[in-house]
Order: C-alpha cells, then sequence, then structure tokens
C-alpha cells in the first residue's frame, strides 16, 4: 500500500467530533497524544518530499510561506520536526533555534528549558524557563549561532549593553566598518551580537532573527 493510500485510509477512520464525545477521558488522552507523533511523522515526510522535488529541480517557491518555511528547514536537516510542530508560529524561537547543531536541538526538545538572564532595575537575575516562555528580545541574548549562552555570558551582554546605554553624549557617526563579528567605528570596536541584543532589548524585537530570515 502507498503512502497516498494509508493517508487516506488514516483520514476516514479519524474519529468525528460527534464521535469523540463517546471517548472516556483517558481514551481522548491516549488519542491525543497518538495525533501529535503521526503530525510530527507527517512533517518528517512532507521534508522528504520536499527535498526529493527539489532535488530533481522543482520550483518550490511558491510553498515558501508561512509553515512551509520550517518543512524547508527540516528538509535541509536545520530543523527538528519536533521542534516545528510544538512551536510552530513561533516564529523567532524557530528562527534561533535552527542555527543550533541537531544534538542540542534534540536535547532542547526533550528538556524545553533554558537559563535566562533578565534586566531588573539594574539587576542581572537568571531564571530556567521553557522555550515558548522566553520573550521575543531576549531570544537574541541566549541564543548565539550554534550554541546556547551561559548564565555569565549573558551577565556580560546585559553589562554591555548597559554602558552603551549610559553613553549620553550625542556623537556624529560618518564611517562604520564591519571587522572580525564588531562594528568597528573610529578606534572603538562593538561586538555585533551585543549591539544587536541591546537594540532588541531595546525596541522589544528579536531584530537578529528578523534579519536572519530575509537573508
Amino acid at each position: 500500500m502507498n503512502l497516498d493510500n494509508q493517508l487516506t485510509e488514516l483520514n476516514a477512520e479519524l474519529p468525528s467530533e460527534h464521535q469523540l464525545q463517546s471517548f472516556t477521558t483517558e481514551e481522548l488522552k491516549k488519542s491525543f497524544q497518538a495525533s501529535l507523533g503521526v503530525s510530527v511523522k507527517l512533517f518528517e515526510h512532507m521534508a522528504n518530499v520536499w527535498r526529493e522535488l527539489d532535488r530533481r529541480g522543482e520550483n518550490m517557491d511558491e510553498f515558501r510561506k508561512g509553515a512551509m518555511l520550517y518543512i524547508e528547514m527540516i528538509a535541509n536537516k536545520r530543523l527538528m520536526a519536533e521542534l516545528a510542530f510544538k512551536y510552530v508560529g513561533q516564529r523567532g524561537l524557530l528562527n534561533a533555534l535552527a542555527n543550533l547543531p541537531l544534538r542540542l536541538q534534540s536535547k532542547l526538545a526533550k528538556d524545553d528549558v533554558v537559563d535566562v538572564v533578565t534586566n531588573n532595575n539594574g539587576e542581572a537575575q537568571s531564571e530556567k524557563l521553557k522555550l515558548s516562555e522566553i520573550p521575543a528580545h531576549q531570544l537574541s541574548r541566549v541564543f548565539r549561532d550554534g550554541a546556547i549562552r551561559s548564565v555569565s555570558e549573558q551577565k556580560e551582554l546585559i553589562k554591555r549593553s548597559v554602558n552603551i546605554k549610559a553613553k549620553t553624549r550625542p556623537r556624529t557617526i560618518k564611517k562604520v566598518e564591519v571587522q572580525d563579528n564588531a562594528l568597528v567605528v573610529g578606534r572603538t570596536r562593538i561586538d555585533i551580537d551585543s549591539a544587536l541584543a541591546a537594540l532588541s532589548e531595546h525596541y522589544g524585537v528579536d531584530i537578529k532573527g528578523l534579519i536572519q530570515n530575509d537573508a
């Protein structure tokens, strides 16, 4: 039996809303858990189909929108299907996770928590948050390309961002260069990740995630 027939039969066998009313609570829980597993498998299947069509030279541009963007990430081995399904709709978070190696993604899929440092009236405080609870403007502080920042690294970013805000004297910048992941302004070097973290916190937007998504 081919997969198309299996999917057709699966759809035909799914209980209707009316039929679900006769299920026990335990049966509903089991059905829900089973559905989650099937949904992740379907994401993986769609990614495999995408990869094969792309290999054959098919133009996939019409599908590069909405949730299909995550299917492409799965197809390119950038994102785990489980994470894509679990956090669909959380664009900034998924973009951040896609920059992590799959082994680390697998760990996060199980643990679902990370240390997050916040700036509370000038005092850096850390707490464990679920991935879905991380504010969008703090994603660039928690995650960096290929890794999760430690508590000490996040505190250092906060310290740098506070120092940047503390500079009140206006200055006209005529030339800015980029060298080795740093902005060079005259004789001053500013770490790009630190600058993005400060700007993200100030404006309440994950600027780095937006840049990567548009790239």
